[in-house]
This record gives structure tokens, sequence and C-alpha cells, in this order.
């Protein structure tokens, strides 16, 4: 028997093991979860289809799609924040946009997103498009590409022309082009 703390009651080392064992579990969950590159925490880009349809990680170009962000630190209450779709070759962090020319200048959002005094904030019905898309004025050979075998994700931060400033990505996901 051990003793916990000074205290009479026993514990039993299987119970702790089970402690341990469910921690490192819990922890291995909340990290691959995560999609804050910036290291905040659990911080996440919650994106959901707005009339369901669209796989796991799969849209057709044109659908909408609800972007969200909790309460956080990581974004300046106030200010304004955009989106963007940027590529994402291979669907990795290592391979996350360094730069705004990694995205797609005409995917921004229309109208104006405000940082709640907690950090979190929406932006309802956002279409995400396969890239490059000539609905958006944009020639075959335009970049970033996104489609069934080019992954993107969502830029989301207070300045897309300097990637210093606090931003995060979606999780990656894939567009089916328009037929």
């Amino acid at each position: 028997m051990t003793l916990l703390h000074g205290r009479s009651r026993p514990v039993r080392r299987r119970n702790l093991a089970w402690v341990a064992t469910l921690l490192v579990l819990l922890g291995i969950v909340g990290a691959s979860c995560s999609s804050d590159p910036n290291g905040a925490g659990s911080l996440a880009v919650s994106v959901t289809p707005v009339h369901g349809g669209g796989g796991a990680g799969t849209y057709r170009s044109g659908e909408l799609i609800n972007v969200k962000v909790g309460p956080n630190k990581t974004f300046t209450p106030n200010l304004k924040v955009n989106v963007l779709e940027c590529s994402d070759p291979g669907g990795t962090k290592a391979h996350l946009p360094k730069s705004v020319a990694d995205c797609d200048g005409n995917t921004i959002q229309g109208g104006t997103i405000l940082i709640n005094s907690n950090g979190s904030f929406s932006k309802n019905d956002y279409p995400v498009f396969a890239l490059p898309n000539h609905a958006l004025g944009e020639e075959a050979t335009w970049q970033p590409v996104c489609n069934l075998t080019h992954q993107c994700v969502l830029y989301v931060g207070e300045n897309q022309e300097d990637f210093t400033q606090p931003k995060l990505f979606s999780a990656p996901f894939t567009v089916e082009p328009t037929r």
C-alpha cells in the first residue's frame, strides 16, 4: 500500500497507472486536434459546411462554410481579421503557407470581421473554391492550386501581408471543381 500526501487512504499503483495513461492519451488527442501552428494551446479554426454536404475535409467549389475561432489570447480584441484560402501541399504543418504569395487574394472574405473582446470571432457563409477559378477571374495557370489533389487551408489572421502577425490555419481540405 502507498500513502498519498500523508493521508491514511490507500492508493493502488494500478489506479495511478490508469490515470497516467488517460492523461497521456488526452495529451495526444489534444495535440492531434489542434490546428494552431503558433503553439497557443488547443486553439483551433472550426470549419463547418452551411448546408451539410462535403465529405470529411472535402468541399464543392463555391460551397459555403462557417468559420469560427473560440475565445483566445492570440488575437487582439476589436481589431479586424481576414480569411483567405491558401495552398498547403500535402496537407502538412511543414507546408503551411509562409507568405501571402501562397494564398489567393481573390478569396478574401467580403465584409469586415471584428475580433470580440475575448478574442473569438466567426464568419458565416464563406465560399471555398477550387483554385485557380474562372469565376474569380483567374487563368488556369494561376497559383495557388487547390483541388482534389492539391490541399489547401484557410488563413485566419490580423494581417495577411505580414505573416509574423497573429494567425491560425484551418485543418487541410480539398475542393471538388465545378463540373
